[in-house]
């Protein structure tokens, strides 16, 4: 009884849109020249071409970001494995840029990744 009850009730809806679509005018605007829509089709293309030429420059630029902060890491370990040098100043300023170099080269990778998901 109630599935009945539905039934009729999404026919009267569906009635009533159609109703509602029927009544709505229909958009007499002319279409595009096809000469529009030619240069479209062109500038599309070529954008799909240059992303096409640059996804193994973003692989590069990630895999350089990688062997950076790799790097950072690697010359922080180096400089904190030296027992005698850790109260010099210039120690000080060493893990100071290391430290720093890890960050940026962290960011510029994590923001990298988040472009080229992206796009």
């Amino acid at each position: 009884m109630t599935e009945l009850r539905q039934e009729e009730s999404q026919s009267e809806h569906a009635m009533v849109w159609m109703r509602e679509l029927a009544a709505t005018a229909v958009d007499d605007s002319p279409l595009p020249d096809d000469q529009v829509l030619w240069w479209k089709a062109q500038a599309l293309r070529r954008l799909d071409q240059e992303r096409e030429a640059e996804a193994p420059l973003d692989l590069g630029e990630l895999v350089c970001m990688g062997g950076g902060i790799v790097a950072a890491l690697g010359l922080l370990a180096w400089l904190l494995r030296l027992p005698d040098v850790r109260t010099m100043p210039s120690f000080v300023a060493a893990v100071t840029l290391s430290i720093g170099l890890l960050g940026l080269a962290a960011m510029v990778t994590i923001l990298g990744t988040a472009r080229a998901r992206k796009a």
